[in-house]
């Protein structure tokens, strides 16, 4: 049996060429191949300065302009919650 296919939502404030963006890219495609519906909000994505999946299309079908004051929002709603967790041993 196959499993349920899921909307899933990544946050990245720049898909430039770094290690973060490359995984970001990657998991985003992997899992659009596995047929789930896969979107990028992002506040920049230059194609002269980004990975090939980005720029060839692979990933632009899911890459969405945003607004750079909500994204802030996110971030710092991230950085409370991220304070807010229990630390690990």
């Amino acid at each position: 049996m196959s499993s349920p296919k899921k909307r899933i939502l990544f946050i990245h404030p720049d898909l430039g060429i770094g290690g973060a963006e490359r995984l970001v890219v990657d998991a985003a495609v992997g899992l659009q191949d596995r047929g789930h519906n896969v979107t990028i909000y992002t506040s920049h994505c230059d194609p002269r300065h980004c990975f090939d999946e980005a720029r060839n299309g692979i990933a632009s079908a899911f890459l969405t302009p945003f607004d750079r004051g909500k994204l802030s929002m996110l971030t710092l709603m991230q950085g409370l919650l991220q304070s807010a967790s229990p630390e690990t041993p």
